[in-house]
């Protein structure tokens, strides 16, 4: 199984910090070596032995969590809750004047990286359908055994939260900054 060891060759990094952006990352990288990690729970019974650890109780957690559907299915809810609402933040920390070198991956230096007046009211119309049709998707099953009921919850507490911060988006002034086609690039 070399492409499972190529995967464990990039190690899913360390919280700094309990954010958005710190969490999308772990999971998707969790995601990402699940096959290996599930392969190694099937194959491997004592992983403190295996991987070299002394930390025992913590490769005893991560054997019986690699092993368990339940872990890997509350993943993929996360990560589904959570991807819609990472793209809407690093569209918005981008700007309009550099839009397709940011789509190519290039890294951009601009004054008005973080000014997305324009369209910010068209993106967000785009983020909360995204998220209702996540929501209008969940079905029993959708995530494994896992009860969908929590799931839909969080995303309307995600839709509510987006509804509250950015209200202002259709008033005064920020209307005006919306109408205006400023020549930036």
């Amino acid at each position: 199984f070399p492409e499972y060891a190529a995967s464990l060759q990039v190690a899913t990094g360390r919280f700094a910090e309990w954010r958005w952006k710190t969490l999308h990352r772990a999971v998707k990288d969790l995601l990402r070596i699940e096959p290996a990690l599930r392969l190694l729970s099937d194959r491997v019974a004592d992983w403190t032995t295996a991987l070299g650890s002394r930390d025992a109780p913590a490769m005893v957690a991560l054997h019986r969590s690699c092993a368990d559907a339940d872990f890997w299915d509350k993943a993929r809810a996360v990560l589904s809750v959570i991807e819609p609402l990472m793209h809407f933040m690093g569209w918005l920390q981008a700007c309009d004047c550099h839009e397709v070198e940011l789509q190519a991956g290039q890294s951009i230096h601009c004054p008005f990286k973080g000014c997305r007046a324009r369209g910010l009211a068209q993106r967000l119309l785009l983020v909360r359908g995204q998220l209702r049709e996540v929501q209008q998707g969940l079905r029993p099953g959708s995530f494994g055994a896992l009860d969908s009921r929590p799931i839909s919850s969080a995303l309307s507490h995600c839709l509510a939260s987006l509804e509250l911060k950015f209200l202002w988006v259709g008033d005064l002034p920020f209307l005006v900054w919306q109408a205006c086609d400023w020549d930036v690039g």
